[in-house]
Formats: C-alpha cells, structure tokens, sequence
C-alpha cells in the first residue's frame, strides 16, 4: 500500500460526498481492472438514500460502515479515502478485487451528517487548513475542560458550544429542519448543540437502536436519563440529538439500523449454506474519537469466536496503537454482528486518538493525515491476518 493520502478536502458535507462518489464511478480510470458500482441499501425518514459502494467481484464478502452517528465525520472521509485509495493505489494486491468483494457504506446516517456538516460548512467556508487547526484546538480545550466540569458536579454552561456558529437555518431542508426545531424544544436545547448531532433527524441513534439487549439500553436510558460527561445536559431517554435508542429494536423509524442489519444478515446467509464459496469474512465499522477498538464478543460466545477477535485486534492495534475496550454494556448493532455472526471478525474503530466530535481530529492535519495512512495499513494486514488465521484453522 502506498503511504499517501489520495482525498485532499478534509471536511466533507453531504453534497461533497455525493460528488466525490460519483467523480469515482463517473470516472473508474484508476485501475480498469476494478469492478466498481453504486446501489442504495435504504432510505431515511427524509428520504436520504443511503449508498453502497460495491467495489470487487470476489467470493469474500468485506463490509466497511462510516458515518453511523453523524458528527463523526472523519470516518466519513476514511470511507472516501479508502476508495480512492481501491482504485488509484497502483501498489495493491493484483488479486485483491478478484478475492474480496468490498461493500463500503460511506454514511449509514445520511441525516446526521447532513446536520452536523451543514454546521461546519458554515464555520470553515473561505477558512485555511491553519486557521480550522486553530479553532479546533481552541473547540477540544473547551471540550476537555466541560468534561473536567462535569467530573467535580460543576453546573456550568458548555465552553464546547460557544465555539462554533451554530444555527438550524444552514440546514437546507425545511421538513428536517422542522423536525429539528420539534427535538430541541422538547429537550429544552439551544442550537447550539447541532455540530455534535448524533442522531438522525427524528432523535434516534442509529447505533443503539438494535436488537442486542435492547430492553437492557432502555432501562440503562431511562435510569440515567442524561448523557455522560460533556453532555450530561442532553436527553438519552427520548428523541435527541445523541443516544436515544428508539421506540422499539430495529424500529422502522431508524431505517438506518434496520437497513444495514438486513444488508449484512442477507451476506451471512452464505455462510450457513452448505458447500456455499462465498462467505461473508469480515466487517469494519469507523467512529469518532478516542483511538479504542470495540472487538471483544459477548462472554457466551464461541471459544473460536473470541479468539478470533482478540488476535485481529491486536494486529490492527500493530499499526494505529489503539487499545482494545471491553465495553460491559454491549448494546450496539456491531455487539450483535460479534455475538451471532460466526466466524465473521465485526471491529468497531473509534478513529483519532484526540476527544471532540465533529472537529478534535483536524487539530494537526499532519497527525490527521498519518492517523488515516495507518488505518488505512491496520486494514490491508488485518484483512491479510484474517485470511491466514482462517486457512491455519482449516
């Protein structure tokens, strides 16, 4: 793999992401020998399609998610990154796309991301690479310093909200502002929160509205009612910008969840069917922040399954020196995928080592830069890891 980054506009929107995908399929000149083709898996609530870039014909099915929770717009950009880098990273594995076939969701939360960029957009238009390092620094010292806060009981307004310019009226979608508007108020929120909107546009957090100890995460919400730390002031018990986990699992009102949960349930299929050659392998979902690995399978799991996990860990580990998480509570869609999924490695990577959705990550674009060139190796290698872990087993 080639140690260089291919997709120099660092901060995307919705619209520039569209752009870019079809710049990709408008123009596949990269490497003719690439097969490369858009499908839509889902719509939103608003009627956002959320794409598929199928890229490969090979009988190892490979699933990539970025954008799960909106602000988290550099897995967003990892997504992009790593297609240029299928097509035009001449130093690639000739038999790479004749092997796997990659299904790369670059945003399953369309809505989110709309909203939070829809910020930055705003923020960061005519501005240097210098000057967003400079007001990323000054958002992630105030993001540091509400978490400190909110450590010792202090009840003072978030520093991390008076940062960015914020306001619904550069969201350029009336039904979805509107239903914005509705959340906020019966919140008792300001706009101000709209650059760390997690959710999609109704308040429902795509990650957490799963079938995996679903009734346990209600109680968990309704017990606690707030989020953690900087965001202790944000509903997590009802529709909100970040955490709600819905009316019921996999709800038709999270199209999201409910899309990519069929999506990969219908890959798997392969697996259980007898003398089947294609086999789904492997699955990457990216987040944002804190440089951690969710990989770790519910206890009831097989031997080999946690196994599995605990080795393709610490090889991507190799590469971006993040650690792994045993998370206790285990609720997401992902913890599902790990549990029931046999065979299949499901790793959740919470890219960027800095805290402070949208913007901690572009604090030092050189550091931001190095930190994608990394994944993007941790990924090859554990995908080649993964191949022999499975062949030895053979």
């Amino acid at each position: 793999m080639e140690e260089k980054i291919f997709l120099k506009n660092y901060i995307l929107t919705l619209e520039s992401l569209n752009k870019y995908l079809n710049i990709l399929l408008d123009n596949n000149i990269g490497n003719s020998s690439v097969l490369l083709k858009k499908q839509i898996i889902g719509y939103t609530n608003f009627n956002y399609p959320i794409y598929n870039i199928i890229v490969g014909n090979g009988k190892k099915d490979v699933v990539l998610i970025g954008g799960t929770h909106g602000c988290e717009i550099a897995s967003v950009y990892f997504m992009i990154e790593l297609l240029f880098t299928f097509l035009y990273d001449k130093s690639l594995d000739k038999n790479l796309f004749s092997k796997y076939t990659f299904h790369v969701i670059p945003v399953l939360n369309p809505e989110g991301f709309k909203i939070s960029t829809s910020i930055l957009r705003e923020n960061f238009k005519n501005k240097s690479l210098q000057e967003i390092e400079e007001i990323s620094k000054i958002y992630v010292r105030a993001y540091n310093q509400d978490d400190e806060n909110a450590i010792k009981g202090y009840n003072l307004d978030k520093l991390y909200k008076k940062v960015l310019k914020s306001s619904v009226n550069y969201i350029f979608d009336n039904q979805m502002r509107k239903s914005i508007i509705d959340i906020l108020n019966n919140c008792n929120l300001d706009e101000s929160v709209l650059p760390i909107w997690s959710a999609n546009a109704i308040g429902i957090d795509p990650n957490a509205n799963s079938i995996h100890k679903f009734e346990m995460l209600q109680k968990y919400r309704i017990k606690h009612k707030y989020g953690k730390l900087r965001y202790n002031d944000i509903p997590a018990y009802k529709p909100s910008p970040i955490g709600y986990h819905g009316f019921d699992k996999l709800s038709p009102k999270c199209p999201e969840t409910l899309s990519i949960y069929n999506y990969i349930i219908k890959l798997y299929e392969n697996n259980i069917i007898s003398n089947s050659q294609r086999k789904l392998v492997s699955i990457f979902s990216y987040h944002l922040t804190g440089g951690e690995i969710y990989s770790t399978p519910d206890n009831s799991a097989s031997e080999k399954q946690i196994k599995l996990h605990e080795m393709c860990t610490k090889e991507y580990a190799k590469y971006t020196n993040y650690y792994s998480v045993n998370d206790k509570l285990k609720y997401g869609f992902m913890d599902f995928f790990r549990l029931k999924l046999e065979g299949v490695l499901s790793l959740t990577i919470e890219l960027s080592k800095v805290s402070g959705n949208p913007i901690s990550c572009f604090t030092n674009f050189q550091n931001f830069k190095e930190e994608i060139i990394n994944n993007k190796k941790a990924f090859f290698n554990t995908l080649t890891y993964l191949e022999n872990f499975n062949s030895n087993l053979d």
